[in-house]
C-alpha cells in the first residue's frame, strides 16, 4: 500500500467568496496516477477536515484506505452522508431568511443574526452567529456527513462526536487541549499543544500498523502538525508541493528520497539530498476545439497582473484588436472576482481615450434586420471575462481559446492545462511549459504582445507548429511517463 500524507489544511468556504486559485488537493494527482498503475493507495489526514468526504466527491476519487486523525478523535465511523435541514436548528420566532447562492442570511428585527453557508451539494458547511456589533460570536462547523462537528466560541473550539457528545476542547490562543473525562481515547487528559495529541494518535493508531511492504509519501510543509521525524523509521518518500511552503532544513530527511514537482525548486535543494522531479500535474491529450470557432479568442490570464500592467496590455493590444475586430475577441481569465472591476475601469479609460472609434460588446443583430446596417457601424470589440472556479471550468474555457497570454501570472496548473489543449502561450517569464519559438513566445515587453498574437493568429502554420510541439511536450507530463518515474522510485526504495 502506498500511503499519502498530504498538506490538507483549508476547509471549504462559501463558493461566492473570492478564491486565490483553483483548489487542487495535494497528492490527489499522484494517488490517481498510482491507482491507474495497479497500486493500492491510502490517504492519511492529520488536519481537521470535516468536509473531506465532499472534497473527495468533488474530484470523484476515493482511496483504497483512509485514516483521519480527527475521525478517530471524534469517534466517527460513518462514511455515508445524511442531510441536515437548517430549519432543524434553534431559531428565534421572528427570524427571517434571505436566500443567496450557497448562503442563507438569517435576520431578526432587521439585524443580521446568522449566515448559513452551503457546499455545492446543498449540505451545510457552517453557521455563523452575529452579535449586536456585527461581530461573529459563535460558529458551528458541520461535518458534511450530517452532524455538528465543532463549535467555536471566542478562543475555544469544542469537538463533538456524531451523537452530540463533546470529545475534547482546544484553546486556539494557548493551544492547550482538554479531553472529556468520560472518554479514554487518549493517553492524557490534558495536552499543552494540539500537535502532541495528533502525533500520539498518528503513531499509535496508524504508523504502528504500517508494514515493510508499505510506502509513506509525506508532503513537507510549514503548517504540518506532525514532525518529519515521526516518519523517518519507515519506508518514507518526502515531497515538496509548490503550493505548500516549506522553509525547514531538507537535510533532515537523511537518506530518504525527495519528490519535487518542478525544476525551479530543485535548484535550491542541498547536494546531499537525493531527489527526483515529478511534475504535479499530468498533461492529458484533450486538444481544444478553438479552430472550429468563427472567432479566434485571445485568452489573457490576469490573476497576478497589476492594474497598471492590465491597462498597458489592453492599450497595446487595442490597435491589433481594432484591426481584427471581425474575427478576434479577448477573454480575461482570473480567480479573484475583484479583477472584474479592474477590467471595467480599464475598458472605461480605453473608451475615453479613443472616443467614437469602436463599440464594445454590441449584441448580435437579428438576421431579419437590414443586412447593410452593419456596414455603417463602428468596429465591435468583443471583450469578455471569466472567473475560474474549478478544474473543469478551466478546461472548458481553454477548449475554446486560440492563444493564451500570461503576464506576471505564473500558474503551473494553467500553463500545463494550456499545453494539454495544444494552444501557444505568450508570457514575460520562463517556465518549463513554454519553449521559446516552439510552443509560444517569451515577450520582453508589452509592445511585443500584438506582434506575438499576429504571429499565431494570422499564420496557421505557426499555430500548427506550436500544436505539434505541445503534443511532444505532453509526453514529458504524460501519465505514462510520470507513472514510470514513480514505479522506479518505489521499487528502488531500500528497507530502512
Amino acid at each position: 500500500m502506498e500511503y499519502f500524507v498530504p498538506a490538507w489544511h483549508g476547509q471549504l468556504i462559501d463558493w461566492a467568496f473570492n478564491v486565490p486559485r483553483v483548489e487542487i488537493y495535494d497528492a490527489i494527482s499522484n494517488m490517481k496516477l498510482l491507482r491507474k498503475g495497479g497500486r493500492k493507495v491510502g490517504l492519511v489526514l492529520t488536519d481537521y477536515q470535516p468536509q473531506y468526504l465532499t472534497k473527495l466527491n468533488q474530484i470523484a476519487f476515493y482511496p483504497d484506505k483512509l485514516f483521519s486523525v480527527f475521525d478517530y478523535l471524534q469517534d466517527i465511523n460513518i462514511h455515508e452522508s445524511q442531510t441536515v435541514d437548517y430549519l432543524d436548528l434553534n431559531w428565534p420566532k421572528n427570524v427571517r431568511f434571505d436566500f443567496t447562492p450557497f448562503k442563507i442570511m438569517a435576520s431578526v428585527d432587521n439585524k443580521l443574526y446568522a449566515n448559513i453557508i452551503f457546499d455545492f451539494n446543498g449540505r451545510i458547511l457552517n453557521v455563523e452567529y452575529f452579535g449586536e456589533n456585527g461581530q461573529i460570536v459563535k460558529k458551528l462547523i458541520f461535518d458534511t456527513r450530517g452532524f455538528i462537528s465543532s463549535v467555536i466560541t471566542g478562543d475555544e473550539e469544542i469537538f463533538y462526536d456524531p451523537m452530540g457528545h463533546w470529545r475534547f476542547k482546544h484553546n486556539t490562543k494557548t493551544d492547550q487541549v482538554k479531553i472529556n473525562q468520560i472518554f479514554n481515547f487518549a493517553d492524557k487528559k490534558e495536552y499543552d499543544h494540539l500537535s502532541e495529541l495528533i502525533t500520539e494518535v498518528l503513531k499509535k493508531q496508524f504508523l504502528s500498523k504500517v508494514t515493510n511492504q508499505d510506502h509513506l509519501v509525506v508532503t513537507l510543509d510549514d503548517q504540518a502538525m506532525v514532525d518529519l521525524d515521526a516518519y523517518k523509521s519507515y519506508k518514507t518518500i518526502f515531497a515538496l508541493n509548490q503550493y505548500s511552503p516549506y522553509t525547514g532544513d531538507l537535510s533532515k530527511i537523511d537518506n530518504h528520497y525527495l519528490v519535487v514537482d518542478n525544476r525551479e525548486t530543485a535548484l535550491d535543494i542541498p547536494p546531499s539530498v537525493s531527489y527526483i522531479v515529478i511534475p504535479a500535474f499530468q498533461a492529458e491529450f484533450k486538444l481544444g476545439h478553438s479552430q472550429q470557432l468563427r472567432k479566434q479568442i485571445i485568452g489573457i490570464f490576469i490573476e497576478h497582473t497589476s492594474y497598471e500592467d492590465l491597462k498597458e496590455m489592453v492599450f497595446n493590444l487595442y490597435p491589433h484588436l481594432l484591426k481584427h475586430a471581425a474575427k478576434e475577441e479577448i477573454s480575461f481569465l482570473y480567480y479573484d472576482n475583484k479583477k472584474e472591476n479592474e477590467i471595467k475601469q480599464v475598458l472605461t479609460e480605453l473608451k475615453e481615450s479613443y472616443p467614437n472609434e469602436f463599440e464594445l460588446n454590441r449584441p448580435k443583430k437579428d438576421k431579419a434586420e437590414n443586412q447593410f446596417e452593419d456596414e455603417a457601424n463602428l468596429p465591435n470589440l468583443i471583450i469578455k471575462n471569466h472567473r475560474l472556479s474549478s478544474i473543469a471550468d478551466v478546461l472548458k474555457i481553454l477548449d475554446k481559446i486560440r492563444i493564451l497570454i500570461n503576464w506576471n501570472s505564473k500558474d503551473p496548473f494553467i500553463q500545463t492545462a494550456a499545453v494539454s489543449v495544444g494552444i501557444p502561450q505568450l508570457q514575460n517569464f520562463r517556465t518549463l511549459q513554454l519553449i521559446n519559438h516552439k510552443n509560444g513566445l517569451i515577450c520582453g515587453n508589452m509592445s511585443e504582445l500584438a506582434a506575438g498574437a499576429s504571429y499565431y493568429l494570422d499564420d496557421l502554420s505557426n499555430w500548427n507548429q506550436a500544436l505539434v510541439f505541445n503534443v511532444q511536450l505532453m509526453n514529458a507530463y504524460s501519465a505514462e511517463n510520470m507513472l514510470k518515474q514513480w514505479q522506479t522510485l518505489l521499487s528502488d526504495r531500500q528497507v530502512l
